[in-house]
């Protein structure tokens, strides 16, 4: 036990100095922000977790952060930009199999096995950190509250899985594509990564294609049928989405399964209508 809180006591003196709510670059901090809305982490908890940040850093696009197979030591908490994890087979074929967003821990199992099952790259320049397994794991042990926020966010992530394999086994590519959509809207809204509305997505064709297990040709005449019908509108790289409830209604899509509610509701309003803040009788414009 001795051991243990002196690794969390060495690594509290090598934290900057900085808010708990921003990185030294001044970016809000989406991870420690989402944690204290969702999870109700008072500051004392906020402060254990950022003096456990390491590392932080400016990673260009397109950058392997984890390869598949490889051990780690450390989890890597995206602060700001896009991400994705993804599953190479031997071929080279590749599923991604899940969008990292700011807030988001891209390695969580890392907290429990060495060994990662997948990769994860880097889809636009982002801001990483990266946190010490072992003095996390000694802070949860410590800490009731970190070690729920902890579990709430693995359960949040099964959920996501879940619904991953609903939309790619029984969505039509249609519905998995307007879906696709709505989620990234509600999820983004809510780290306040949302401008005028709308948002950037920095997926190529390409990308998509291997998020919705699809061919990028597939994934062009999908998109055009959702323009056609009057459900996506293109302007260069932007989509507006001028009926949002028509949108969702083609997606079959309700948030319930990103449990935007937090642990025993913590979270508030952020569990009923994220969508309404772009307000109602407004488009909501994507970047793409």
């Amino acid at each position: 036990m001795h051991g243990q809180h002196s690794a969390l006591a060495s690594h509290r003196a090598r934290s900057r100095t900085v808010s708990p709510h921003r990185t030294s670059g001044a970016i809000p901090d989406a991870f420690l922000t989402r944690l204290k809305q969702m999870a109700g982490l008072g500051d004392a908890d906020l402060d254990i977790l950022h003096g456990l940040y390491e590392d932080e850093r400016s990673v260009r696009a397109r950058v392997e952060l984890i390869a598949q197979g490889t051990r780690t030591q450390r989890l890597h908490v995206l602060i700001d930009g896009w991400a994705c994890r993804y599953r190479l087979l031997a071929d080279g074929r590749r599923q991604i199999t899940e969008l990292l967003l700011p807030g988001d821990i891209c390695d969580l199992d890392a907290l429990y096995v060495r060994n990662s099952d997948f990769a994860v790259m880097t889809l636009m320049p982002c801001t990483v950190v990266t946190l010490d397994r072992t003095a996390l794991r000694t802070a949860s042990q410590r800490s009731a509250g970190i070690a729920d926020a902890l579990g709430w966010l693995g359960a949040v992530e099964n959920a996501m899985l879940a619904e991953r394999n609903a939309c790619l086994g029984r969505r039509s590519a249609r519905e998995h594509l307007a879906h696709l959509f709505c989620e990234l809207l509600v999820r983004l809204t809510v780290v306040g990564r949302t401008r005028g509305g709308g948002f950037h997505m920095p997926l190529t064709q390409e990308e998509m294609a291997d998020v919705l297990g699809l061919t990028s040709v597939h994934i062009n005449r999908v998109l055009q049928g959702l323009k056609t019908d009057g459900l996506v509108e293109q302007r260069g790289h932007d989509f507006v989405l001028p009926d949002w409830n028509a949108l969702r209604q083609e997606a079959g899509f309700r948030a319930d399964y990103l449990h935007l509610e937090g642990i025993d509701g913590i979270g508030g309003d952020f569990g009923a209508t994220p969508w309404a803040f772009a307000g109602p009788s407004r488009p909501i414009v994507f970047g793409l």
